[in-house]
């Protein structure tokens, strides 16, 4: 009471209340008034002196008695832009701070933060700038000895930062960027500096469109330490991807990334140490151009990374997993053949090529004390998608490879280690494909199982129609197998890859079309190899079986007369190539073993469209087998195929071949049988002139090539073979075809033809379809100029002997030798019942007329058996009862004046040469009528058609009689009838 007394009295200054509630008025007083100015001043101030900015404050609020701090709405401008600001701040101190040994805040908390970073082209920010402009000289001060920094004692029971906002505008790469997170909000309790004494805190920072970073865990600040875990989601990474553009080819267009850890990390003693426990990295929604205005070319809808382990001090870093799912990558290869993707890459690499090159030789080599290890258990990715595009054919190819699922196992830095892996995937409509096995990369080693099913073959259509006018219709591909290559190293020389591949090859439902000609060109319905065997080095192919099912294909000449297959190729530019001095070294021929060749169902189809009417035919049924096809020179394949020509015709391929080695050796026979000929009749057209009008082929080949030289016999059967109307045709053959028909053909209607064939293979001009029509044409040839030659060979006789008739002059009598050849002749045209025999008489006029009236004489005077005086006699007579004695006596007076009168006549040669002068003159006025050389030639005639048809019964039909000639040519006293051979 006395107290009080004294605080009211005059006394009050000595009253201990009164100064009690002097100094409580007096920290009220500057608690509540002047500390909240003089923070504002300092504020104030101080950014005007160190940024030269302008700052605005609301309220500032200090409450002495609870310790808290309150500042309202402030705002710090720069050139009347605002850069930094709150809405609200407050701090609570804790006067537990004189127990904790420590400052102590109970709260700290931050509403609407708002910060705008500004980055000039110089790469310095706003602040950065403003602190350069308004820097104060620092005055030099002596120094001292340096003293360890000691980290002030804080606790902190709670910060909050909400609804905070960071604006960032960045003028310093090529284009404008701006950065905008908001809101910002976090919580951080319990935070610390003691020494060596941490605790467990949680942070929250939402930086909105779900973006999220979570920490939570224990820290440390002396020394520096802090364990725990942390949670980063949603982060927009394309937004960041302006500074990272200039160290990557291609440009990020979208990305969210997540990551997530448990952690340790420590800073004692200068050694800084990390450790990532069950990390993930996770990639959403990626979006990859080749550049910034360009529309992607890959997505990934994820990949994730993890869990990983990291741990600094050991150097090391240990991946259990990396899942990439559902790429989808868009490969285009531009019209010059370069994959657009690459184009970006290759400008990269040109353009950071000599920055590399400079920071190589200026920078010393580093020699790390312990090489980083690292590892990856497995690579996996999933249900992806490669979309190839090809711009570099005229026809744009699109191939669609889809289903991509994909593994790699065991990982690391040691290149020697040995990997698992697997692929699969489907292309276009196809089955699933895959490869899986192993791999080493140094040295190279791959083991691998291959399948491909059903891969469409018209995928290659663009790429085929780029060299050949032919349009793959349809078609399956299927492989199954295994795949080894391994890489082995050679002293002084080139690695060389080793390696095999064994397994099966199946094509099913192939069918191609002549784009030329709109028509089916090659076919079948499956062809499988089984199996098949293909080593490197040495390159060599073994095949145990090749099965053909329904093989087809079409041959057709056209209207130019060439071959579709021919026409087929397109013709390529030249590229020109550097000529290099250095020679390849030429690689040994592979060795090839084909073990057997199974042809079921086949058939082959021929037109030729040059022709009028246009000829078509087919071999159907194909059936065989070929066995033991080899490159060794040594070996030789055995071959039987046989099939049907239109509805009955048969054809065989029998024989031996060996086309794989580099000595050819053939020793093949190829029978036609009962082909119809009436099919061929355009060809009979072109090149006969006639049409067909019945008949059958039959053809026997066989061809034998032994060191390049062709051996070939040939055999032609006709059956029944009749020529039709004739046609018009520029290029039928200048010769009697119906006459060389006719002499071959026998009496049962067969021409049978052997034709030879030799030639040497080697030759630039050897081509086997002009030897064998060569030697048909110098058949015909030689049978139509030569028939009686031909028909002399076949009876193995005379030619001479077959085609004339010998008589004595005046005479109509056949000597044995000429009945003898009439009857072989006889023989011959009954085997041959097309043929028709024209014979022509020939008479001497002069000598056959003078030996007739010889005869004529004879008869009358019967001089015959007469002594030469009798005959004298007679044949005066004779001249005097028909020209009277002065004729007689003037026939002998130049007898009588010759004879030497001083000799003695001698009258036996007297009467000889007078009896022979007598007989020449009655036979130079013998009368002899003109008729009787008719009568001569027409006995002549009847003698040679009885001997033919009478005798040896050749048909009537066959024989006939030409007009005879009185101009024939006696020699040694001989005449010959002549024969000549035509046909029906």
């Amino acid at each position: 009471m006395n107290t009080f007394k004294k605080l009211f009295s005059r006394q009050f200054y000595r009253s201990v209340p009164f100064w009690l509630l002097f100094l409580l008025a007096l920290y009220s007083l500057i608690g509540f008034v002047a500390l909240p100015k003089i923070i504002h001043n300092t504020i104030s101030e101080q950014v005007d002196a160190q940024l030269g900015w302008q700052t605005s404050i609301k309220k500032i609020e200090v409450n002495p008695f609870l310790f808290t701090l309150t500042i309202s709405e402030l705002a710090i401008t720069e050139e009347q832009a605002e850069t930094i600001a709150f809405s609200r701040f407050h701090a609570d101190f804790e006067l537990r701070s004189l127990f904790e040994g420590a400052f102590t805040f109970k709260n700290v908390e931050l509403i609407d933060p708002s910060f705008h970073l500004a980055i000039a082209a110089d790469g310095t920010t706003n602040i950065q700038q403003a602190l350069a402009q308004h820097q104060i000289a620092e005055v030099e001060i002596e120094p001292t000895a340096a003293t360890p920094f000691v980290m002030p004692k804080l606790l902190f029971d709670n910060i909050s930062v909400k609804n905070g906002s960071l604006k960032a505008t960045d003028h310093s790469q090529k284009t404008l960027i701006k950065h905008q997170l908001n809101p910002i909000s976090f919580n951080l309790k319990d935070f610390s500096t003691y020494v060596e004494k941490g605790g467990d805190y949680e942070l929250h920072i939402s930086l909105g469109n779900e973006q999220s970073i979570d920490w939570s865990g224990n820290l440390s600040v002396a020394p520096i330490s802090s364990q725990g875990s942390f949670s980063i989601k949603g982060i927009k990474a394309h937004r960041l991807w302006p500074y990272i553009a200039p160290f990557s080819p291609y440009t990020l267009l979208h990305s969210d990334v997540d990551l997530q850890s448990n952690y340790a990390l420590s800073y004692i003693d200068s050694h800084f140490q990390v450790t990532l426990d069950n990390a993930f990295v996770t990639l959403h929604d990626i979006n990859v151009a080749l550049q910034a205005a360009s529309p992607e070319f890959v997505s990934i809808k994820q990949i994730k990374v993890g869990p990983t382990q990291f741990n600094l001090n050991q150097q090391n870093v240990a991946i259990e997993k990396i899942v990439i799912d559902s790429i989808d990558l868009d490969l285009l290869r531009d019209k010059s053949g370069e994959l657009a993707l690459l184009a970006p890459l290759d400008k990269f690499l040109a353009k950071n090529n000599h920055k590399e090159q400079t920071i190589t030789e200026t920078t010393p080599a580093v020699n790390p004390s312990k090489p980083f290890q690292w590892s990856i258990k497995d690579i996996v990715v999933e249900n992806s998608q490669i979309n190839f595009v090809d711009q570099s054919v005229k026809s744009e190819a699109k191939i669609k490879i889809h289903e991509i699922n994909a593994s790699l196992s065991e990982l690391n830095q040691s290149l020697a280690n040995k990997q698992a892996f697997s692929l699969s995937y489907q292309v276009e409509s196809s089955k699933k494909n895959s490869i899986s096995g192993d791999l080493t990369a140094q040295p190279f080693k791959l083991n691998s199982h291959l399948v491909l099913a059903d891969i469409a073959l018209n995928l290659v259509q663009p790429y085929v129609s780029e060299f050949a006018n032919v349009s793959i219709e349809k078609g399956a591909l299927s492989v199954t197998g295994d795949v080894k290559l391994a890489r082995h190293k050679q002293q002084g020389l080139q690695d060389e890859f080793k390696g095999n591949f064994k397994g099966n090859i199946a094509i099913t439902d192939f069918d191609s079309r002549d784009t030329i000609i709109k028509r089916r060109l090659l076919g079948w319905k499956k062809l499988q190899v089984t199996p098949f065997k293909v080593n490197l080095s040495p390159l060599a192919i073994d095949i145990n079986k090749i099965i053909l099912d329904k093989p087809y294909s079409r041959l057709v000449i056209t209207a130019d007369r060439s071959i579709n297959f021919s026409q087929l190729m397109i013709a390529q530019k030249e590229t020109k190539s550097k000529k290099t001095k250095a020679k390849s070294k030429q690689s040994p021929a592979p060795q090839i073993n084909i073990n057997e060749i199974l042809i079921n169902g086949g058939s082959t189809y021929f037109a030729d469209l040059s022709l009028r009417p246009q000829f078509g035919t087919s071999i159907q049924n194909m059936h065989g087998v070929i066995k033991g096809l080899s490159s060794n020179n040594l070996e030789s394949a055995d071959v039987k195929i046989k099939g049907t020509v239109e509805e009955y015709g048969k054809v065989l391929v029998e024989g031996k071949i060996n086309p794989l080695s580099g000595d050819l050796y053939t020793d093949i026979n190829i029978n036609f049988d009962k082909i119809e000929l009436t099919t061929l009749t355009p060809y009979a057209g072109r090149y006969a002139g006639y049409v067909i009008d019945k008949g059958k082929l039959s053809l026997a080949l066989n061809y034998k090539i032994v060191k390049g030289y062709l051996d070939g016999h040939n055999r032609l059967i006709l059956d029944q073979f009749e020529l039709g109307d004739a046609v018009d045709s520029e290029e039928s053959l200048d010769l009697p075809l119906k006459l060389a028909l006719a002499l071959f053909k026998d009496s049962d209607g067969i021409i049978d033809i052997s034709l030879p064939t030799t030639g040497d293979m080697n030759s630039p001009d050897f081509e086997i379809g002009g030897l064998i029509m060569k030697a048909l044409l110098n058949v015909l040839t030689k049978a139509v100029t030569s028939p009686f030659s031909l028909l002399a060979n076949l009876a193995g006789g005379d030619e001479q002997t077959l085609n004339a008739v010998e008589f004595e002059l005046a005479s109509a009598t056949l000597s044995e030798q000429q009945t003898a050849n009439l009857k072989t002749l006889a023989e011959l045209l009954n085997k041959r019942p097309q043929l028709i025999l024209e014979i022509r008489v020939n008479v001497d006029s002069e000598q056959e007329s003078h030996v007739l009236k010889i005869q004529a004489l004879n008869t009358r005077l019967a001089l015959a058996d007469k002594a030469v005086s009798e005959q004298i006699n007679i044949m005066e007579q004779a001249i005097t009862e028909t020209e009277g004695e002065k004729t007689l006596e003037a026939l002998k007076k130049p007898l009588v004046e010759a004879q030497d009168p001083e000799k003695e006549v001698e009258q036996a040669l007297f009467d000889e040469q007078y009896q022979q002068l007598l007989f020449d003159h009655l036979v130079s006025v013998q009368p002899l009528a003109s008729l009787q050389l008719t009568e001569l030639a027409q006995q002549r005639i009847s003698v040679i058609k009885n001997e033919l048809i009478k005798i040896n019964t050749v048909n009537n039909s066959q024989v006939f009689a030409l007009n005879p000639s009185l101009e024939g040519s006696a020699e040694n006293n001989i005449i010959t009838t002549t024969f000549n051979l035509t046909s029906k």
